[in-house]
């Protein structure tokens, strides 16, 4: 077997290169989405990509819900074009992650199908729930609170 990989800014591909994403889709295995949410990401992952994805590929999301239009990703999931799907993230995950819903009906039918199907996983917003990014996370708070008491200007953008 043999896995392509492609890293790279679907931005830089269309807008630097003028290649079409598309041509891209038909390629690729895995495609693992790491965008920030904004008008021109919404439903990146629409029933319009998806039909332009290699049969068997699987979708993996851990950046924004929005980004993959799940009722299209459901169709596609059930028409077995997608091997799976991996969601860290949903659209509508402010109503339903961290609650519980073991006593009473999840009224959403798209996420019900989603968790329910055996090649999809769905974490809730748990991929990053690791010992190490809890310390990053606790770190900069505790940098940020720093600054403003002793009246610096926080950096907001730092990634580490």
């Amino acid at each position: 077997m043999i896995l392509r990989l492609l890293v790279t800014d679907f931005v830089f591909l269309v807008e630097q290169l003028k290649i079409k994403v598309f041509l891209v889709f038909r390629c690729i295995d895995s495609l693992s989405l790491h965008a920030p949410m904004h008008e021109s990401t919404y439903h990146l992952i629409n029933k319009e990509a998806l039909d332009k994805m290699k049969h068997g590929a699987m979708l993996i999301n851990t950046s924004r819900g929005p980004l993959v239009d799940a009722n299209a990703l459901v169709n596609c999931l059930k028409a077995g074009k997608l091997r799976g799907a991996a969601l860290d993230v949903y659209e509508f995950e402010d109503k339903y992650f961290y609650n519980d819903f073991s006593q009473r009906v999840m009224d959403d039918d798209t996420l019900a199908r989603l968790i329910s199907m055996p090649n999809t996983i769905v974490t809730s917003h748990q991929a990053f729930l690791t010992e190490e990014a809890l310390k990053n996370i606790a770190e900069s708070i505790v940098q940020s609170l720093l600054d403003f008491f002793n009246g610096s200007q926080t950096n907001t953008s730092k990634v580490e």
